[in-house]
């Protein structure tokens, strides 16, 4: 048989070979093998080979339509030369992958967005690294994706950033609680080292008086402010001493005093050197049977009780007026005015601009309150110096109750008393600021007690110029106009009461309250200790010298000259005191020291200058008196170091505050009491048990 000529070969020949195809066949799968490409990758490489193959059989056929060629012998290469099973594998290639929420698990740091179909390192985009991971669009949803980020530089920088960050934090968190604890370790020893001067000026002291008081802090906490009176057995200057503040379970007699005995800074203190027990008055405190005192003095016997003469003469006023009908009623007008102002700043605005107008100060009213010393005198004092402002504001003002008030204050019965308790109110005022020393010597009671009572007198019978303030509402502020009398440009509705006898019967109450809260009886041992001052002597004849201040050491000798027995109870046993001074002796030395003292020429103005002397020059001579003036200094007289005390405790523990222990109240106390000045507190003491307690915090800062 013949054969047929051989035609040469050509490109198209090749490039539809069968040869060609498993070739690049073989060439694909390859590629998709090693590198793991996805379909669009396999898509794009297939199109770009088809494009080539098209534009070559064009340029050899000169084939106008190189696409449609293309496709015809790309259809015809396919149905000549691909195995059957060829269409499973590449359906097989291009299934859509699908995110597996097992990788959340073992990728932490792995994040997937369900909305954007997409998975994001949150690691990378923490710390702004540019990857593709990072864009919020990735979609390659492949184990070796997540393996490969996993390895890339910029994960594990991100990773390595992240440990640091936790380390730093631990780090200085612990850094800040060592130095928070090193703040209160200093605060508690700049406190021990305060504490410690206390204690030892009350071991010094002969005889110590406790004083105590209760009241509420902001946290709705009870607690106990105690302090100390001692004096100096060396230079006799007396002092009050903070001792703690401790917050108490229970406010009952035997609940203060399981607190006193649980205190650190009182258990220390020998029960028969507890002389005197300073307190408010209340039942809880001087109770005999289960109050305070009754418990300290089943300890001691020979202890006395103080009602503080503050809070005693702080209800003087308050109870009196309670007894005259008008000054309750014209308390409950100052109140209602007080309120009235307090409730609006529009009306407190309005009424200083009145007082701008008037040339009067700008003064708001204040509140009359029983329990606040000199409250009334200073609500009292503040309506007088702005009344001619009020009653112009009640006039002007169109409110119900402004017209009520204006009707009330334009009476002459108002104005009357007003000025009037300006006449009384001042003296007892006076009392009171004199009983709220702290160096208050006690043989000034009697007299400043005394000298009130004098000038209240005078008043109420008209005497020495009657009562200034009337007198200058008569004689200068009232003026009559027309038949009708005016006050400072107000007209003036006449009064029903009769002002001199509201007077009188005010000023008889306050001095009845005086003499039941200042009695003077041989029960009285604190106007029996003024006798130690001997300031009268000078004007004692030698007769009258032999004999004064007898009857009152009497009264010294019969308590504490003899023997002492305390009431057994179920809780405490009986407890019996000795003598704390000789009788005979004591008389003999006081014979022989008024002379002396006249003889020396001491000082007397101040009963601690006066037995500094003695004791410095006649320390043998007299040891039973200066061992009664000594309980005399150290007597609690009052109180009103612990009202102090509870108003530093208000500016430590405030309301943003509130929350602070009560031990660290405690401490910032005693250094904001008992620290003196700044420049002249010595450090060194506290700095050196600081730095014990601080070691570990010393020897860091040592080694670096």
């Amino acid at each position: 048989m013949a054969t047929a000529p051989k035609r040469k070969a050509t490109l198209l020949d090749f490039f539809g070979s069968p040869a060609h195809k498993k070739s690049n066949k073989t060439s694909v799968t390859t590629e998709k093998d090693k590198n793991n490409n996805n379909k669009s990758n396999e898509s794009d490489t297939s199109a770009k080979d088809t494009a080539d193959q098209s534009t070559l059989t064009s340029e050899l056929t000169n084939d106008p339509t190189p696409t449609q060629s293309s496709s015809t012998s790309s259809n015809l290469s396919k149905s000549t030369s691909e195995p059957e099973n060829s269409g499973e594998k590449l359906n097989k290639t291009s299934e859509k992958r699908s995110f597996h929420k097992n990788w959340l698990i073992d990728y932490t740091w792995l994040s997937y967005n369900e909305n954007d179909n997409a998975m994001t390192c949150t690691l990378c985009v923490k710390h702004k690294k540019s990857n593709a991971l990072t864009t919020g669009k990735c979609n390659n949803f492949k184990t070796s994706t997540l393996s490969r980020h996993a390895e890339s530089s910029d994960h594990k920088a991100a990773a390595t950033a992240k440990s640091m960050t936790g380390t730093l934090e631990k780090s200085v968190e612990k850094v800040y609680d060592e130095k928070e604890k090193a703040v209160v370790k200093a605060l508690k020893s700049i406190s021990s080292a305060i504490r410690k001067s206390v204690l030892e000026s009350i071991d010094r002291s002969p005889f110590v008086s406790i004083l105590c008081d209760e009241s509420t802090d902001i946290g709705v906490k009870k607690k106990l402010s105690v302090y100390a009176r001692v004096v100096n057995p060396e230079t006799f200057q007396a002092a009050t001493l903070y001792i703690c503040n401790k917050e108490i379970d229970s406010g009952t007699g035997k609940g203060i005093y399981d607190a006193l005995n649980n205190a650190e800074e009182v258990k220390g203190i020998p029960r028969e050197k507890i002389m005197g027990l300073g307190s408010y008055g209340a039942k809880v405190m001087t109770g005999m049977g289960q109050g305070l005192t009754g418990y300290i003095t089943r300890d001691n016997p020979m202890m006395l009780n103080y009602h503080c003469i503050a809070h005693r003469l702080a209800l003087v006023t308050s109870q009196a007026a309670d007894e005259v009908q008008f000054l309750v009623d014209y308390q409950r007008i100052l109140t209602g005015i007080f309120y009235f102002f307090k409730s609006s700043a529009k009306r407190t605005h309005e009424l200083n601009e009145i007082q701008n107008v008037l040339s009067q100060p700008n003064l708001k009213v204040k509140e009359v309150h029983e329990v606040r010393w000199m409250s009334v005198f200073i609500a009292v004092e503040t309506v007088y110096k702005i009344l001619d402002s009020l009653i112009t504001f009640f006039a002007q003002d169109k409110d119900a109750k402004s017209k009520g008030y204006a009707k009330k204050m334009v009476q002459y019965d108002f104005i009357a008393t007003t000025y009037m308790l300006m006449d009384v109110l001042p003296i007892v005022t006076e009392l009171c600021l004199l009983f709220q020393k702290a160096d208050l010597d006690v043989s000034l009671v009697k007299v400043s007690v005394d000298t009130c009572k004098k000038e209240l007198s005078h008043i109420k019978n008209g005497t020495q110029g009657k009562s200034p303030h009337l007198q200058k509402l008569v004689n200068e502020d009232l003026k009559t106009d027309k038949g009708k009398v005016v006050f400072k440009a107000n007209h003036i509705v006449q009064g029903k009461q009769n002002i001199d006898s509201i007077k009188v019967k005010f000023i008889d109450s306050i001095l009845s309250k005086l003499d039941q809260r200042f009695p003077e009886n041989d029960s009285n041992i604190m106007y029996a200790f003024a006798v130690l001052s001997m300031r009268p002597i000078s004007f004692c004849s030698k007769e009258d010298l032999e004999t004064w201040g007898n009857e009152k050491l009497e009264i010294l000798i019969k308590q504490y000259g003899e023997k002492k027995e305390s009431k057994p109870t179920e809780y405490q046993p009986i407890v019996t005191v000795e003598p704390i001074i000789i009788p005979d002796e004591t008389r003999k030395e006081w014979d022989q020291l008024k002379p002396l003292v006249l003889q020396e020429g001491y000082p007397r103005d101040k009963m601690s200058t006066l037995w500094r002397l003695i004791q410095q020059n006649y320390k043998d001579r007299f040891p039973n008196l200066i061992k009664l003036a000594a309980l005399a200094l150290t007597a609690p007289i009052h109180t009103s170091d612990c009202e102090r005390g509870f108003s530093s405790q208000n500016q430590v523990k405030t309301s943003l505050r509130n929350r602070i222990g009560s031990e660290t109240v405690d401490n910032l106390l005693m250094i904001k009491i008992q620290g003196g000045k700044l420049e002249e507190f010595d450090f060194s003491v506290p700095l050196k048990l600081w730095r014990e307690k601080q070691r570990k915090l010393f020897s860091s800062y040592r080694k670096e």
